[in-house]
């Protein structure tokens, strides 16, 4: 395995991890047996590092904690090893992150530790991303300082008057007196093979490696290629994109006489046809050149009748048909609209919030040829009951469950369409904790742009976070020139566009928001909306 670079052990043991769980008998040992040659030959070269390897950023935690010894691990700089894990490495997915950064920091030489090391280390910790200073991510400086406070204040309490602690601050003290790092999978990798089958193995991953190393390489200059080429030869894709804006109407006096669209290769604003019905928080779908608004109808105000039901608008015609389904549907606000995969004449409803404020737990299917509606599953059985947002990445819907009466953690689900919703990934995500789901979402490549939004406390935020779907990191990036919340957003070209909302507080904000995401700059648009949107529904068509 001499041709092969760290990081691309580090990948094989990052795809590899866990699918010999689902194994058995040989095929379980083999496949554990060529993981614990990957993991002692990555070990090795790691070993005499003072600092860590950026190979380790390909790996979750439990892969690295597996990878890394303490003796490892307690060679490195303090400074270094913090930085690494704040700055580079955590801000990531996984399913328990408190508990994740326990495991990882429980067995730091607190006692070493001085006043001025956490000062410059920690709490005034900073580096520079696009030019732009960037800290240790609030949350976590608050649980990495307990954790320091109590281990350096030799702070025992018994379980009782634990109990009367803060939340934040019991958690911490329950992972500072935690002992050692954890090998996760030990049974399956304490396998101790004969000295033969070991060597016999280490063959057959030398001849992988070294049969896939040519190829690899062809392949990514092969990629670079044609990503140059496509680069300087493809035209213009769709000079008639067009994002369409739907306010929120709450009531006959505020009724607006105009919805419009806005075309952001020409930077130009239209009028269109508006809707005459009451409405707030419609879910919306195109199929073909048709727009569908779904749901979210009805005066708030008369919490005795509901007249939820589809509209569409024609974009080829500006004209509006109400109804459309012939009936009425049961109340259901801020839900999410997803295609069906195999079937582009329908679309899963998922999410939002029924009468009186009831989660929605089943998935409805719309077929838009048919005008018929059916319920496709019950999701009550997996704890999801707050899902006000979603976004298609890579052929998968990733949906955001908030937190809720019945669930203290927010969490994200990856459901491919093309599989049954029981097959569905679903990972608690922290950064949404505390959020009223009014943020705005966009997606780039293999990534998830989170904008702005409300805590649950009502103050509005302007930061940024980028979710990467393919290891579920998250990082903080340069945030918005204003705090926005109800806003939207839509991409073009290596744009984020971000417009509409409530804007530092306040309700008359016409500006649009730009964000190259190539340069990770922001301006403003020259070109502004003809009137504030508190409250609306946007489209994007390609």
């Amino acid at each position: 395995m001499d041709v092969v670079d760290n990081n691309r052990l580090a990948k094989y043991i990052f795809r590899h991890f866990r699918k010999g769980l689902t194994k058995q008998g040989e095929q379980r040992r083999e496949h554990f047996l060529k993981q614990l040659i990957v993991m002692d030959t990555l070990r090795k070269r790691l070993r005499n590092k003072e600092n860590p390897d950026v190979c380790l950023l390909n790996l979750n935690f439990e892969e690295m904690l597996t990878v890394l010894t303490n003796d490892m691990i307690e060679r490195f700089k303090l400074s270094e090893w913090i930085k690494f894990l704040f700055f580079k490495w955590l801000g990531f997915k996984d399913t328990k992150r408190i508990q994740v950064l326990g495991l990882i920091l429980r067995n730091l030489p607190y006692n070493n530790i001085s006043a001025s090391f956490i000062k410059e280390h920690i709490l005034e910790a900073k580096i520079k991303i696009k030019n732009r200073d960037i800290e240790i991510y609030p949350d976590d400086k608050r649980l990495l300082y307990s954790i320091i406070w109590i281990k350096t204040n030799d702070i025992i309490v018994d379980e009782e008057r634990l109990e009367s602690f803060p939340g934040e601050l019991r958690e911490a003290y329950r992972l500072a007196y935690k002992s050692e790092y954890t090998r996760f999978f030990d049974e399956e990798l304490d396998i101790r093979p004969t000295e033969q089958e070991y060597e016999d193995m280490k063959k057959l991953l030398d001849n992988h490696f070294s049969s896939t190393q040519v190829d690899a390489a062809i392949k990514k200059e092969k990629s670079k290629d044609e990503m140059l080429v496509k680069k300087v030869n493809t035209p213009l894709k769709y000079v008639n994109e067009k994002y369409f804006i739907f306010e929120d109407v709450l009531g006959k006096n505020e009724q607006r006489v105009k919805n419009f669209a806005f075309n952001p290769y020409e930077k130009k604003i239209s009028d269109i046809a508006y809707i005459p019905d009451l409405r707030k928080g419609s879910a919306s779908i195109i199929i073909d050149k048709t727009i569908f608004l779904v749901n979210g109808f009805g005066d708030p105000k008369a919490k005795s009748t509901y007249t939820d039901y589809v509209c569409s608008y024609d974009i080829t015609k500006n004209a509006w048909e109400t109804n459309i389904f012939g009936t009425q549907t049961v109340r259901r606000c801020n839900s999410t609209m997803v295609r069906v995969p195999d079937n582009d004449k329908q679309a899963y409803q998922i999410g939002g919030m029924c009468k009186d404020d009831e989660s929605a737990i089943d998935i409805k299917l719309y077929d838009f040829e048919k005008l018929s509606i059916s319920t496709s599953c019950d999701i009550s059985n997996y704890s999801l009951f707050n899902i006000q947002n979603g976004i298609l990445v890579d052929k998968a819907y990733y949906l955001f469950e908030h937190q809720s009466k019945y669930n203290t953690m927010s969490k994200v689900v990856r459901w491919d369409p093309r599989e049954f919703f029981s097959d569905a990934c679903i990972t608690e995500f922290s950064y949404i904790n505390a959020m009223k789901p009014n943020y705005a979402i966009a997606s780039y490549q293999n990534c998830i742009f989170i904008l702005g939004g409300q805590n649950t406390l009502g103050t509005a935020k302007s930061d940024v976070v980028v979710f990467d779907v393919r290891n579920l990191k998250t990082l903080h990036i340069e945030p918005m020139p204003f705090k926005r919340y109800n806003h939207s957003c839509f991409l073009y070209k290596e744009d984020l566009y971000i417009l509409g909302g409530i804007v530092d507080g306040e309700e008359n904000d016409t500006t649009i928001d730009m964000f190259d995401i190539k340069n990770f700059k922001w301006s403003i648009s020259a070109t502004k909306i003809p009137f504030s949107l508190n409250y609306f529904t946007g489209v994007y068509y390609t």
